[in-house]
């Protein structure tokens, strides 16, 4: 290992401008100018912002979306899960809060 130009040099150092430091590929590095993009916003959050839902309307969205995989279950069975989610989601202090939070 060299160390500004003391010491021996690697063997198969690429010099500068050379190929080999344009990577595998050949192709030169480049970086985007694009910005970062910002983060999706859920079909939920956009109702919301749109009107097209209230705070309730929103929880309910989430806990329908949240409970679509058991649709194999017996219809009474799933709407007393969605509902107890949605008391959850009503009632817990912290759930509140996290609501809260997302749809200001």
């Amino acid at each position: 290992m060299s160390i500004d130009r003391i010491g021996p040099k690697p063997p198969h150092a690429p010099g500068p401008g050379s190929p080999a430091r344009a990577g595998a590929s050949g192709a030169e590095f480049r970086v985007s100018s694009h910005a970062p993009s910002a983060p999706a916003v859920s079909e939920p959050l956009a109702r919301l912002r749109a009107g097209q839902v209230d705070r309730a309307g929103y929880v309910d969205l989430h806990v329908t979306s949240a409970t679509a995989h058991l649709r194999g279950l017996p219809a009474e069975a799933r709407e007393r899960v969605e509902q107890q989610l949605r008391d959850r989601c009503t009632s817990d202090p912290l759930l509140c809060d996290l609501i809260e939070r997302a749809t200001r």
